[in-house]
Parts: C-alpha cells; sequence; structure tokens
C-alpha cells in the first residue's frame, strides 16, 4: 500500500516514507497509516510523530487539513511532533501556523541526495581520493566480483561471520549501532516481500580467506526515479571496500533508471556527516518539522 502513495511522488522523498525503512524500523516505531480519498498520513506514537502526507496529485493539504489530523491524534495519544514537512510549504503558510506551531528546520535530519551518475562514475577531481581507494581495492584484490543479495540474504556465503565481525569491531566514530542491526535483520527477514534489492562484494583476502564477503549493501525503490540506499556495510580494516560497494550499488540502480539516491540523514554524527558530505551530494532535502509551542 505505501508503494502505491510513494511511486507518484516525484523526483525527492524523505527517507521516512520509504517502505525500506517503514519495515525495518516498524518494529522500534510502530508505524500507524491512515489513507482517505487524497492523502497518505503515518503517524508513531512511540516517538510521537505524525508526517507530512503523502498526496496523490493536486494541491498540497492546507494547514487546516494538518492541524485537524493533528489534533484528532493530540485527544488520543497526545500532542505529535509534525516532520517531513516542506520547506517552501511552511514558509508559504507561516502566518497560518505561526499561532499554532513553530517551524524547526534540523540539518541533523535532512536527507543527503546524490545524482546517481555522480556516485557511478565519481567524476573529477573532487572524487579523486574515492577513485584512489578503488584503485588501491582491485590492485590487492584481483578477481573481486559483486553479485546481488540472494533471497535470504542470511544464507549468503559469509554473511553471518560477517555481521558477527561487525558488532565485534564496532566503535562510535559513526554513531552508535543501537538498534541498526536489529533493523538489518528485521530486512533480511522480510526479504521474500520484493521491497529489497542489494549487492554483495566477494573477494580473496589475507585474512579472512577465498571469496569472502568484504561489504554489501541493502536498497529499495520508493518512487520511480528514486531509490534509497538502507545499509551499506564494510569490513573496516580492508581499504577501498566502502567505496566500491557504494559505485557499484549506484551503477547497478542508475542502469534501472534512477536518477538521484537518498543516502539519508547524519543525525548530527560527526563520523556520518564527514562520510556524506564526502561524497558531495546534490542536496539536502528541505524539510522541516512543525513543533508544539511550549
Amino acid at each position: 500500500m505505501v508503494r502505491e502513495w510513494t511511486a507518484c511522488q516525484g523526483n525527492f522523498l524523505p527517507d521516512a516514507y520509504a517502505p525500506g525503512n517503514i519495515i525495518a524500523w516498524g518494529s522500534r516505531y510502530a508505524p500507524a497509516f491512515r489513507a482517505d480519498g487524497s492523502s497518505f498520513w503515518m503517524f508513531s506514537a512511540r516517538s510521537g510523530s505524525l508526517f507530512f502526507p503523502l498526496r496523490r496529485g493536486g494541491p498540497p493539504p492546507s494547514p487546516a487539513e494538518v492541524r485537524r489530523e493533528a489534533e484528532a491524534i493530540a485527544a488520543q495519544c497526545g500532542e505529535p511532533a509534525i516532520h517531513c514537512v516542506p520547506v517552501e510549504w511552511a514558509e508559504a503558510n507561516r502566518s497560518a501556523l505561526e499561532d499554532w506551531r513553530r517551524v524547526e528546520v534540523s540539518r541533523d535530519f535532512q536527507d543527503y541526495v546524490y545524482a546517481a551518475a555522480d556516485l557511478a562514475e565519481l567524476p573529477g577531481a573532487k572524487y579523486g581520493a574515492k577513485r584512489n581507494l578503488i584503485h588501491q581495492f582491485e590492485r590487492e584484490h584481483p578477481g573481486w566480483r559483486v553479485e546481488p543479495l540472494s533471497a535470504e540474504p542470511m544464507k549468503c556465503a559469509r554473511m553471518q561471520a560477517f555481521i558477527e565481525e561487525w558488532r565485534m569491531t564496532a566503535d562510535d566514530t559513526a554513531g552508535s549501532l543501537d538498534g541498526d542491526l536489529e533493523a538489518l535483520a528485521t530486512a533480511f527477514r522480510h526479504w521474500g516481500l520484493g521491497v529489497y534489492g542489494g549487492l554483495a562484494l566477494y573477494a580473496d583476502d589475507a585474512a579472512r580467506g577465498p571469496g569472502a564477503l568484504l561489504a554489501f549493501s541493502v536498497f529499495s525503490i520508493p518512487t520511480d526515479d528514486m531509490a534509497d540506499t538502507h545499509f551499506e556495510k564494510a569490513v573496516r580494516d580492508v581499504k577501498g571496500a566502502y567505496q566500491l560497494i557504494n559505485r557499484e550499488t549506484a551503477r547497478l540502480l542508475r542502469a534501472r533508471g534512477i536518477s538521484w539516491i537518498d543516502r539519508e540523514e547524519d543525525m548530527g554524527v560527526p563520523g556520518l556527516r564527514r562520510a556524506k558530505e564526502s561524497y558531495h551530494p546534490a542536496m539536502l532535502m528541505p524539510v522541516c518539522s512543525l513543533v508544539p509551542r511550549a
């Protein structure tokens, strides 16, 4: 049902609406949905979050429509914050909102959106360091290959060992892993729904043996022109593995007709922010929140 509403949204859709994220993080946020003739609403009681509705064409909702939905929820669950609000909508309706909600723009929760062609080709001097790391990987791991993740990803060669190594070598430089591996496991359990796709990178490795799994990615395609990369993991001690799985995933998506790749937000984590900025996003998705006035 969600894909029916997301597919017609155009190029840019916040990752919160991506069916792959809704499934993977559903056990943590327990979203509920309501669809009427023109709007699709999503609400999480656990986080107190109402999301700006998706529409099937026509004008965006009026401030009065959004307020009615929020007040109906508030009567049962408490006053919700409203997220993924287009900045241009909030600005155009500021006078109607100012006595009810405060407009809050957070850099931490804006999605990084990249041109698929940029990630696939890594053109120009600004991507020189990425290309060099990929060349180093290719020199040290001749015969590397990428394969689609199988219908049951946990049965992919070396996947169990890979995840255990990832867990044991985790640190806090790129943010907390709390819930991340649980969400990944949920995505793997629901692979048969046809929502997810992914790639696995294999190569002979001195530390791990022949045909070792060195990286993988998991994505979904919520709109006709945009993909969302939900998970991208690589062994930490092999230079170039991250960069190679990123490039190969972008090449696969571009071949499927995808123009834009959403690599989600950085949540204010310095390590994630540096990593995402290093790939030179085409844009940070311009969304904001409407928060209750104190």
